[in-house]
């Protein structure tokens, strides 16, 4: 019979009732680690991502100079059942800092490359790309990296997704 009036009793302090005056607050989560199956940071990130839903490519520019304008481009093409999300998804991209590289953002941040600002355009329903644009201070490698939110959808929900993507440039 004890058992029987012990779990209700069990139950009753199970329940969340919120944080008490004696409790610390709840904690809440700034770590920006990704899962394990995803680079750690940025610039260890691939430069294509294949997923069963969508495919992610960041392409270098071709023939870009030092002291010149580039653009490198991040193409997102949706697969199967799923589409580009077209009901007003924030996308954008946040490049980390490179060196020898200056971005050319309109963003205040000067980081920041978003639908907002024009720097995506969707293709049809099942592509979309993204410019960046930088300017190289000196020849040789630059690595581009950051993360990009996007989303992919079908007819009953959207999937958003934030990943980690980097591409070598190679500038003369």
């Amino acid at each position: 019979m004890s058992k029987l009036l012990a779990l209700p009793l069990l139950l009753l302090l199970a329940c969340d009732k919120g944080p008490s005056k004696s409790a610390p607050p709840p904690a809440t989560s700034t770590s920006t680690r990704a899962p394990t199956t995803e680079p750690v940071t940025a610039a260890s990130a691939p430069s294509r991502i294949d997923d069963p839903t969508f495919v992610l490519e960041f392409v270098a520019p071709d023939g870009c100079k030092s002291g010149a304008d580039c653009t490198a481009t991040l193409k997102l093409s949706a697969l199967g059942e799923f589409h580009i999300n077209d009901q007003g998804f924030p996308y954008r991209f946040i490049a980390e800092d490179a060196p020898n590289v200056t971005f050319l953002s309109k963003d205040p941040d000067g980081h920041t490359f978003s639908q907002k600002a024009g720097d995506f355009q969707q293709k049809g329903e099942k592509v979309a790309t993204m410019d960046i644009r930088f300017r190289p201070a000196a020849a040789g490698k630059v690595k581009i990296a950051g993360k990009y939110n996007m989303a992919v959808c079908t007819e009953a929900n959207c999937k958003p997704i934030h990943k980690n993507v980097a591409v070598d440039v190679n500038v003369m």
